[in-house]
């Protein structure tokens, strides 16, 4: 879940599952930055976006540390929603300063987003 502060910050809450050991489940909260980019007569925008936050992980152990985000997103303009538009991202998503694990982890995302504006 993402809201936006201004139009290129945002804030997000993430979770998901660390299949990788030490394996379980990451919950991030993350300030992004995310300027757009959009060329001229262009019916797509990019926005390339990174920032960092505090995770935790809870598993076999728990632990919890600074994260660092990077990813890229394509926003459709011609697939409308009542009000949003479809977006695809790619993103990588590291968890490790600080956090005392054996091992950091780390995670790949490839998905589909919708954006909804007022």
């Amino acid at each position: 879940m993402e809201i936006y502060f201004f139009q290129t910050l945002a804030g997000r809450l993430m979770a998901g599952i660390a299949p990788l050991p030490p394996g379980g489940t990451v919950i991030d909260i993350a300030l992004l930055l995310k300027p757009v980019l959009a060329w001229p007569g262009s019916s797509f925008a990019l926005l390339p976006y990174f920032g960092g936050g505090f995770g935790v992980l809870a598993g076999r152990d728990f632990a919890g540390g600074l994260g660092l985000v990077a990813g890229l997103e394509l926003l459709l303009e011609e697939i409308r929603l009542d009000g949003g538009r479809i977006a695809v991202f790619v993103e990588g998503n590291y968890l490790g300063l600080g956090t005392g694990l054996s091992s950091p982890t780390w995670h790949f995302a490839l998905g589909v987003s919708i954006h909804y504006y007022e």
